[in-house]
């Protein structure tokens, strides 16, 4: 059997809900940067999924208020409260933590700050994956190849995060 990696890359603005390959790489701003899906929501042939990944993207952040942990928070809410929605067809439902998709269901990061004037900033770098050889959920889905993909990451509290990345990876008969 072939394995082979499907990407969708997502930015979350605001959202407590965003779905994911729902769009061909066609329709795509960045085309292959943002997807490799060859048809909206469907691959065209049948594959078996075999394990789910989210990346979710190492933040680098500026910003003149002190002690701001923003992006911390962002990627802890993810984290924390962030649930993966897989649906293919009208077959089952599945509901995974997001924190099992990850390398490592941790935020590490540093943020330091001096505020003595106005022009004073903080500054950080925070991530929650790591490459450990461990990532993601192992799951054994049938995805036919007409049947189409509703895949959705969901949090119940608000989140702002750009380039958050769903990998699935497959095998072919």
């Amino acid at each position: 059997m072939a394995k082979l990696y499907i990407y969708d890359r997502r930015d979350l603005s605001s959202a407590t809900e965003t779905q994911f390959f729902h769009e061909a790489r066609a329709k795509r701003t960045n085309k292959e940067v943002d997807t490799n899906m060859p048809m909206d929501a469907r691959l065209g042939f049948p594959v078996k999924i075999k394990r789910i990944v989210v990346q979710l993207p190492s933040v680098v952040v500026s910003t003149s208020t002190a002690a701001d942990s923003t992006a911390a928070s962002n990627l802890r809410t993810l984290v924390d409260e962030g649930v993966i929605q897989l649906q293919i067809g009208e077959g089952t439902t599945y509901y995974f933590p997001l924190s099992l998709a990850l390398g490592r269901a941790a935020v590490t990061g540093d943020l330091e700050y001096t505020q003595g004037t106005a022009a004073d900033a903080s500054y950080g770098i925070v991530s929650a994956q790591s490459v450990d050889g461990s990532y993601g959920i192992e799951v054994d889905i049938d995805w036919p190849a007409e049947q189409t993909i509703k895949f959705y990451i969901k949090t119940a509290t608000a989140v702002t995060l750009s380039n958050v990345r769903a990998i699935l990876e497959v095998e072919t008969a």
